[in-house]
């Protein structure tokens, strides 16, 4: 998983473009709900690596906020360097 993730954003040449997006299918809540500690760990470390920060991860997770125990499997990462704020909302369900 790790180096099929790290493969994607050195395609997408993340120091550049700033920012990422994924189905990682590993949730990144307070507590587990999706995927492994293993590859959570993994996941963590190569974002780091490249200098991103998950926008839906920990308390900013907005299903997990909403709706727990479930939580986001796909994320939004941007670069560590533009953030001041982070704050995620959950659309509405029309139906």
């Amino acid at each position: 998983m790790v180096t099929l993730i790290r493969s994607f954003l050195e395609f997408r040449t993340v120091r550049e473009w700033k920012g990422s997006g994924g189905d990682f299918n590993q949730s990144l809540a307070p507590k587990h709900y999706y995927g492994s500690k293993e590859k959570r760990a993994l996941l963590e470390l190569t974002l780091s690596d490249f200098g991103l920060k998950p926008l839906t991860s920990m308390d900013n997770d907005p299903i997990f906020r909403d709706s727990a125990p479930y939580a986001c499997i796909d994320h939004i990462c941007v670069s560590l360097g533009e953030l001041k704020k982070i704050a995620t909302k959950r659309w509405k369900r029309q139906i």
